[in-house]
């Protein structure tokens, strides 16, 4: 490893400050560093991009790693071994090894002072003597070279189109947009016809008809303002729930869609948090998108309408609104920033809680309540933190237009009023005036918040975008065919987690014929769940393939594929509902008779039998109220009242005591469907036809 001292004497400059590119999984903290440096040299790339681009690894980079993939972006790598005090001589940005097991951007280093941004939490600026206890002493100098390249790298954004493309919720939506339009003529409409009223006052009398006609109309213009306002807000909402309906299914449809490998490596708060953005993409469709162009046109119109009343109050009231747009729009990048940040926090604070909820029974067996208290409230107060960065923002802008706008206001009224030399402005004028100038500044400014919250609507698409863009669950093509007997076999399969990883099986190939039990042993770690997966089709062999009777798992569709199996692994779950659902898998019709004989043949019958409520007993999302031997039993059940072509149990017994698992073993031996069985203990094993094990990514036939 290099050291500092070896640095030119000149560096080059970026050609940006370093953008805050949040990672999206907890384990791409390298990635997304790369991202910001990356982005700062002029490569416009954002993470999902570059997600799909690299080959990186669910579990974590290793500097080697990095500088592999730096080097895939044309960015020279160079790691050094520096001490505190000679972080200012490091080119910036750099990345710096954090805390054993994280990477942040150092963005640069004034006086003391240093900017970091940490992919986990945004932008943070900290004295030297903070940074000591969590920088290792390791970095890395990145640079551009010849064949670093500025050409964008993005993905297709098109799913965003589906949203929108639906002809009935387009219909609502003009309905809504044309009301807008009748409300907003109306609303132009009153000035002139309290200019004509009040100007028409000193010389008519009370009973003066033109007045009656003039006070009917306004009246009138009133009640239809009402009418077409309910009218439009029952439109709006519909098309908000239209709207929400649509983006929800289509999200949440992806979201199923996605390997099981995409939810392990995600947070569940963070991927609740994304999915929740939907929330704040229809407050923007509905309640902004709708009227920015009827905002927009209307600002011209009464625009045009104040500079034919008094050209000079309109450039007066122009001008005010010109530089408080320039003040919010100047403001805009940090508010994105600060957004972000806040997302970020509210979905990490949201994943300690739902973490802590699900765990709380080892929290209170290890006395750690107070511990785990702590951890989440550091997390809430991150996300106030961030909230009052973000709220002293907002505040502080719309204080400086509060008062711009203010000041405008008196000079308007000012010169209106007093007259500016021999052009005194009439008082019919002036009150129709300032009726356009509020509704131009409240148009204008509604336009100008829209346009902004257009800009900020875009940090929720991008939290989607890594929901939506993840790379879908491979589907095969054809259907399974209808017959087939269960036999399986695998032909030189071999698999790694990523290309810069060992692999984790090598050259496997074992036959599994049709109606024989077969055992998987091995010591723990040794790929015995991956190879089930692999079988299983959760994961995808890197080469080689796997046959289920005549059928390649890389031609059929994975769907039929699964519902030839019936499985229990290590962390299957019972869902809310009751024991008889549970088995059934929430049948739309289920078979009562069926759910009976399952649980006869897992040795749960008596005791479910046995409860109040029989197989109508209701259990939690966690199993509450059962054993986790009744629980493992019921999940037994599940597999066997499927009753697949293979029922395959990855420690699918684990839990049982010697009595019950014999009671499973004898079962078994008895079904007639393929039956394999990954174990430790004899039992299981002892009944078995077959039995292969599982070492050093090998498997050789036992028996």
């Amino acid at each position: 490893m290099a050291s500092v001292a070896e640095s030119e004497a000149s560096p080059p400059r970026p050609a940006r400050a370093v953008p805050i590119i949040l990672q999206g999984e907890p384990s791409e903290c390298g990635l997304a560093c790369l991202a910001m440096v990356a982005s700062s040299w002029g490569l416009e790339a954002d993470l999902a991009a570059l997600r799909a681009k690299l080959t990186t690894t669910p579990r974590g980079l290793s500097l080697r790693m990095l500088m592999s993939l730096a080097a895939a972006l044309g960015l020279a790598a160079r790691p050094v071994r520096i001490g505190l005090h000679r972080l200012g001589d490091l080119k910036t940005p750099a990345i710096l090894h954090w805390n054993m097991d994280h990477f942040v951007v150092l963005e640069k280093l004034t006086g003391d002072v240093a900017s970091i941004v940490d992919p986990a939490r945004g932008r943070v600026r900290m004295k030297i003597d903070a940074v000591s206890p969590s920088f290792t002493g390791i970095a890395v100098e990145l640079t551009p070279t010849d064949a670093f390249s500025r050409e964008p790298i993005a993905l297709s954004r098109s799913f965003r189109r589906a949203w929108i493309d639906d002809p009935h919720l387009r219909s609502v939506a003009l309905r809504a947009l044309w009301l807008t339009v009748l409300l907003q003529a109306s609303i132009v409409s009153l000035p002139f016809a309290y200019r004509s009223l009040i100007d028409r006052h000193p010389t008519a009398g009370t009973s003066d008809p033109a007045m009656l006609t003039i006070l009917t109309g306004i009246a009138l213009m009133i009640v239809v303002q009402a009418g077409a306002s309910w009218t439009r807000g029952v439109l709006v909402t519909r098309f908000g729930n239209l709207f929400v309906h649509r983006v929800s299914a289509h999200i949440v449809g992806r979201l199923f869609s996605l390997p099981v490998s995409f939810f392990q490596r995600q947070i569940l708060g963070d991927v609740l948090a994304r999915v929740r953005s939907v929330d704040a993409i229809r407050r923007f469709v509905t309640d902004r998108a709708i009227p920015l162009l009827i905002d927009l046109a209307v600002s011209v119109v009464t625009a045009a309408l104040m500079i034919r009343f008094s050209p000079k109050l309109a450039a007066i009231v122009i001008l005010g609104l010109a530089i408080e747009t320039t003040m919010r729009f100047a403001a805009l990048p940090r508010q994105r920033e600060l957004s972000d940040e806040l997302l970020h926090a509210e979905g990490k604070e949201l994943a300690r809680l739902l973490e802590s909820i699900r765990a709380v029974q080892a929290i209170k067996l290890a006395g750690r309540e107070a511990q785990r208290f702590a951890l989440w409230e550091n997390d809430l107060v991150r996300v106030l933190n961030a909230n009052m960065r973000l709220s002293r923002l907002q505040t502080g802008v719309e204080s400086a237009a509060s008062t711009i706008g203010a000041l405008e206001w008196v000079l308007v009224l000012g010169i209106g009023v007093l007259g500016v030399g021999a052009d005194p402005v009439p008082l019919g004028t002036l009150f129709g005036f300032l009726a356009y100038r509020g509704v131009f500044r409240e148009r204008f400014g509604t336009l100008t918040e829209n346009l902004s919250s257009l800009q900020l609507v875009g940090v929720h698409l991008r939290r989607l975008d890594d929901l939506m863009l993840a790379e879908a669950e491979p589907v095969g093509g054809r259907d399974m065919p209808v017959d087939g007997a269960g036999a399986l076999s695998l032909k030189n399969v071999r698999f790694r987690y990523a290309a810069t990883e060992p692999l984790v099986l090598d050259d496997v190939s074992l036959e599994v014929p049709a109606g024989a039990c077969v055992a998987i042993v091995g010591p723990s770690g040794s790929g015995k769940s991956t190879l089930i997966k692999i079988i299983l089709g959760i994961e995808t062999p890197s080469e080689g393939d796997v046959h289920l009777d005549d059928a390649s798992i890389r031609d059929v569709h994975r769907h039929g594929w699964r519902e030839r199996f019936g499985t229990v692994m290590q962390d299957d779950t019972l869902l809310a509902g009751s024991i008889a659902e549970n088995i059934a898998f929430f049948d739309a019709t289920i078979d009562m008779d069926r759910v009976r004989a399952a649980a006869r043949d897992a040795s749960i019958a008596d005791e479910i039998e046995a409860m109040p409520m029989e197989y109508g007993t209701l259990v939690g999302d966690m199993g509450a109220q059962i054993s986790g031997g009744q629980r493992q039993r019921i999940l037994i059940a599940r597999a066997l009242y499927r009753q697949p072509k293979i029922i395959l149990f990855d420690e699918g017994t684990a839990n049982l005591d010697a009595d019950n698992e014999t009671r499973i073993a004898a079962v078994l031996a008895n079904l007639a469907p393929t039956r394999i069985v990954v174990a430790h203990r004899s039992h299981l094993v002892s009944v078995a036809d077959i039995v292969y094990e599982v070492r050093g990514g090998r498997v050789t036939r036992m028996r």
